[in-house]
């Protein structure tokens, strides 16, 4: 069965969003404000990218930034809104050192290379 990998990265400037339909397919990358604005946010988020694209989904939550005192406090919050609901699965992650370059078919926010460390973090997720 096909499913969403989703990538979320949030730090102190900017939240970053890569979202793939497997290991090839980049469907959407996105800069967000730093902090949403409820813990639901990232639940109710992705939760509407597995519905528009029908399928379930796996978030992978880079912990990075996920200090307490951090501007990305309400993503470190129990639950995560919907942790394990119908469609979606969200586990925090360690990120990924080094990333391998890729290419994709989606220009804009910057060089592909800005998103590379999530897509490896994601199909790294998705193999273990």
């Amino acid at each position: 069965m096909e499913s969403l990998w989703i990538g979320v990265d949030p730090r102190p400037d900017r939240t970053r969003i890569l979202v793939m339909s497997g290991p090839q397919t980049v469907l959407l990358k996105a800069h967000l404000s730093p902090r949403p604005s409820s813990r639901l946010a990232l639940a109710a988020l992705a939760e509407a990218l597995c519905l528009w694209q029908g399928h379930r989904g796996r978030v992978a939550l880079v912990a990075t930034h996920l200090a307490p005192c951090s501007p990305c406090a309400p993503f470190a919050e129990e639950p995560f809104g919907l942790a394990h609901g119908a469609l979606v699965d969200i586990d925090v992650v360690d990120a990924l050192p080094r990333p391998r370059r890729a290419r994709d078919d989606l220009g804009g926010l910057g060089s592909a290379r800005g998103f590379d460390d999530l897509r490896q973090l994601l199909l790294f997720e998705a193999m273990r």
